[in-house]
C-alpha cells in the first residue's frame, strides 16, 4: 500500500505495472475498519522488509530470465518487469512511499 500523504504520481512505478491505479493507505483501511465496527488490535509494520522483498523478486526474474523466455514470456515483458522492480527498489531505498504490514482485527 502507499504511505499516508504520498501522491499517486510518486507511486506510479508500481501502479503502472500492476492491476491497480490507486493504492490503499493505512488511514483509509483504519477508517474502513471503524465503519465496519471492527477494532484494530495490532498492526505489525513490515515496511522495512520491502527493499529485500523487491530485491529478491528482481533477483528471481534475472536468475530465471532464460527459463521465463522459454515458458513464453516476451523479452519486452521481462524487461518491463525488471525495470519496474528496479524502480521499486530505488524508491524504497530513497524514500518511504510504500508501506506493508499485517493488521489483526476483532
Amino acid at each position: 500500500m502507499g504511505a499516508d500523504g504520498v501522491s499517486e504520481e510518486v507511486l506510479r512505478p508500481f501502479t503502472d505495472r500492476n492491476t491497480t491505479t490507486v493504492m490503499g493507505r493505512p488511514s483509509e483501511y483504519r477508517y474502513q475498519l471503524k465503519e465496519a465496527a471492527l477494532r484494530e488490535v495490532c498492526y505489525v509494520d513490515m515496511s522495512p522488509n520491502l527493499e529485500e522483498f523487491f530485491g529478491l523478486m528482481l533477483k528471481q526474474v534475472e536468475d530465471n530470465y532464460d527459463n521465463l523466455l522459454k515458458e513464453g514470456l516476451t523479452d519486452e515483458y521481462l524487461q518491463n518487469w525488471i525495470n519496474s522492480l528496479s524502480d521499486r527498489v530505488n524508491v524504497v531505498v530513497t524514500s518511504h512511499v510504500y508501506c506493508y504490514g499485517v493488521v489483526i482485527i476483532l
